[in-house]
């Protein structure tokens, strides 16, 4: 049919929001005056029923010939649009059926009459609630419903560690989800692209893939949001409120980032405009915390402290109301034995810092420290260790500074020393470590601040 190929005619099918609303208007309204005037008969109301079922009739079947013609253009969800079409054919002719009894030019009985009217108001809600799926999503309905799974939090979230926040999910996909899903989403794809999941995402439309990774400028996600809005390729259409500055800025620089969709914003590149807006725009802090100030335990019971400090132990909480403890030995004119350093364990989910200083620690002795999964501060410094006592650390995931001043350690133990991945501090001084060590721990390590008696390698 020629009309169905031609432009016209979706010019045409775009009038079905406008029209969509008079036959259900007419048709309820009829429906209603019909049911009060089946109590007392009135042929003045008899007719302005009439007169209601002939707009209701002619609208119903002008509003389903445009939905037609607007369905030609694609992007709908094959089920729902199935459905809403048949169901809104189905109004335009039992509304004409019921016009023709209501009329008396068909003589069947009234009872099927009434019948008619009833299925008619119950497929225009079902039509109406398949058109709301297409336009809207299918969770339009719900997604603020007080009782509803999907009611969704107004409040914005603070991020306030880097770690924790995936770019795509925390920053992106809500911006997405709030200017594009309308029109890409599981129930609706115009141009055939689908933006509700990262696979369909990745996929692209009908002309191909949306994203480059790397290249935000060969990107035609990025491309169509960023025209000319009186363009027709501008997105979003329709008059919807359009990306701002900053989260084109940001999608762009997810984009050029590589558009990964697991990466933590401490993995990525920020550069400093990019910064300034997450840190004002979205209250993301950039500042990478420690693991005291992410992690939590339970305090440790009093007994339990009380056999530490009999052995010669002292300790502390870091803060207030911080379960991990500081701790030291501090027993005058001794220093603490294998056993002693084993009964450690009773604290070991609480010890986070521990300082053995000048304790005759020996490498033994830290196969048992290394047993304290909690650890962020080591200072053994000014102890007979070697290399095959830091074999004994690497299982300190969490460690952050590792003080090995005036101990025996050589370049060997950098080995040991690179599988820290969260180190962030290291005293080498006067160690057997050379500087050539130190530097190639340093390339392995970029972030690793190693001190090493005067000279200081801090790059970071």
């Amino acid at each position: 049919m020629l009309l169905l190929e031609s432009s016209f005619s979706l010019f045409i099918g775009r009038f079905h929001p406008v029209f969509v609303h008079l036959p259900i208007g007419f048709l309820l309204l009829g429906a209603l005056m019909e049911f009060f005037n089946s109590r007392v008969r009135s042929k003045n109301m008899d007719a302005a029923i009439l007169f209601t079922f002939k707009l209701g009739a002619a609208s119903a079947v002008i509003a389903a010939f445009m939905g037609w013609l607007l369905a030609e253009q694609g992007g709908y969800n094959e089920s729902h649009l199935f459905w809403h079409k048949w169901l809104g054919i189905g109004v335009g002719i039992l509304s004409i059926v019921a016009l023709f009894i209501k009329g008396e030019w068909l003589n069947l009985p009234k009872v099927l009459y009434k019948t008619l009217l009833g299925i008619i108001v119950v497929l225009l809600m079902a039509t109406g609630h398949f058109g709301g799926v297409m336009t809207h999503g299918a969770t339009y309905l719900t997604e603020y419903s007080p009782f509803g799974e999907t009611k969704k939090v107004a409040e914005q979230q603070e991020f306030n560690n880097p770690d924790s926040l995936i770019v795509y999910r925390d920053i992106i996909q809500p911006m997405l989800e709030k200017r594009c899903y309308e029109c890409h989403n599981a129930d609706k794809a115009n141009g055939g692209l689908q933006m509700h999941t990262t696979e369909l995402l990745s996929k692209g439309g009908d002309g191909g893939p949306v994203l480059v990774n790397g290249k935000a400028m060969d990107s035609e996600l990025f491309e169509r949001i960023t025209k000319d809005p009186i363009s027709k390729k501008f997105m979003p259409t329709g008059g919807k409120t359009h990306l701002g500055y900053e989260e084109v800025k940001l999608i762009g620089w997810w984009i050029n980032e590589g558009a990964a969709y697991e990466k933590s914003i401490a993995e990525m590149n920020v550069p400093k405009e990019v910064k300034t807006i997450l840190e004002n725009s979205y209250k993301v802090s950039l500042v990478k915390k420690s693991y005291v100030e992410t992690a939590s335990v339970e305090p440790l019971p009093a007994d339990r402290m009380e056999s530490l400090t009999t052995l010669g132990f002292t300790g502390a909480p870091l803060a207030s109301g911080n379960n991990f403890l500081d701790i030291r030995y501090n027993k005058l004119g001794a220093t603490p034995s294998a056993a002693d350093i084993e009964k450690l364990l009773v604290a070991k989910e609480q010890i986070t810092w521990l300082n053995l200083a000048n304790q005759n620690i020996t490498d033994a002795m830290l196969a048992k420290i290394a047993e304290l999964p909690n650890l962020t501060r080591l200072q053994i410094q000014q102890n007979p260790i070697t290399d095959a006592g830091i074999a004994n650390l690497e299982k300190l995931q969490n460690l952050e500074t590792l003080n090995l001043y005036g101990t025996q350690v050589t370049d060997a133990a950098l080995t040991s020393i690179e599988k820290l991945p969260n180190l962030k501090k290291l005293f080498l001084w006067q160690t057997q470590v050379t500087p050539e060590g130190a530097e190639g721990l340093k390339a392995k390590l970029p972030k690793l601040v190693i001190v090493m008696g005067q000279s200081v390698t801090s790059k970071s």
